[in-house]
C-alpha cells in the first residue's frame, strides 16, 4: 500500500470541527503551496506579521540550500498570503497574521501526520526492506562481473554483499517475530561462512592464476 494511502486511512475518520470533513480539509492543505504549509506551522505558535513571515521564509529557504532557490525565487508571498486569506485559512488583523480556527485544525492536524510520516518511512521495517533491496542488488551485479572477469575481488565484495543481505532479511525476521538472540547467533555463524568464501576465492586465484600477457616491444 502507497504511503500516501496508509496515512489516508489512518486518519481519513477522524471528526473535523471547521470543515465539512476530512474531504475538504485535505482539499484545502493541498492547495497550499509546500512551503506555506511550513509557515502554517509556524503561526500555530503566534500570530506574524508580513515581515517576520518574509524571515521566516528567508530562513526556510537557506535550510533547504541553493538546489531549491529557483522555487524559492518564484514565490510570491502576498498572493499567497491572499489565497489562503480566502479559502478562509488565514486572516489579517491589526497588521498581524492570524490563523483562522480552520486554519489551526489544519495546521494541529499536519502536528499530527508528520510524526506519523517519519515514523512509517523511517521505521525498522521500511529501512529493513530497502537496504535488503540495494544488497540483493549489488550482490546480482558484483558476482556476475566478478565470475565474468575472474576477479577475486569483486568476487570476495559480492560474497560480502551476499551475506550482509542475508543478514538484513534475518534482522527484518527478527525484529517481526522478536527473535533477536537467534539471529544474532546465526550473523555470526554467517560472518564464518563469508570469510570462508573470500578464502577460498582468493586460494583458488593463487592456484590457479590467469594468463599473464607480455607487452611487445
Amino acid at each position: 500500500m502507497r504511503l500516501d494511502k496508509i496515512i489516508h486511512t489512518r486518519f481519513y475518520h477522524q471528526k473535523t470541527e471547521h470543515w465539512k470533513d476530512m474531504d475538504e480539509l485535505h482539499e484545502v492543505l493541498y492547495s497550499l503551496p509546500n512551503y506555506f504549509k511550513a509557515l502554517s506551522l509556524e503561526l500555530l505558535e503566534k500570530p506574524m506579521s508580513r515581515q517576520a513571515l518574509r524571515e521566516s521564509l528567508r530562513h526556510l529557504e537557506m535550510r533547504m540550500g541553493r538546489h531549491h532557490r529557483r522555487e524559492f525565487e518564484k514565490i510570491d508571498l502576498d498572493k499567497d498570503l491572499a489565497a489562503a486569506i480566502e479559502r478562509g485559512v488565514l486572516e489579517e488583523k491589526d497588521g498581524k497574521i492570524f490563523l483562522t480556527p480552520g486554519g489551526r485544525e489544519i495546521a494541529e492536524h499536519m502536528q499530527l501526520t508528520i510524526p506519523f510520516f517519519v515514523g512509517t518511512l523511517f521505521s525498522a521495517k521500511v529501512v529493513s526492506i530497502v537496504t535488503i533491496a540495494v544488497h540483493v542488488l549489488l550482490s546480482i551485479l558484483k558476482l556476475t562481473f566478478g565470475l565474468i572477469s575472474g576477479s577475486a575481488g569483486l568476487i570476495a565484495d559480492g560474497i560480502d554483499n551476499t551475506m550482509d543481505t542475508v543478514s538484513s532479511v534475518l534482522v527484518w525476521l527478527g525484529i517481526k517475530y522478536d527473535r533477536g538472540r537467534l539471529v544474532s547467533l546465526f550473523i555470526v555463524v554467517m560472518m564464518f561462512v563469508s570469510v570462508g568464501g573470500v578464502a577460498l576465492a582468493s586460494y583458488n586465484k593463487i592456484v590457479h592464476p590467469g594468463p599473464v600477457e607480455q607487452g611487445t616491444r
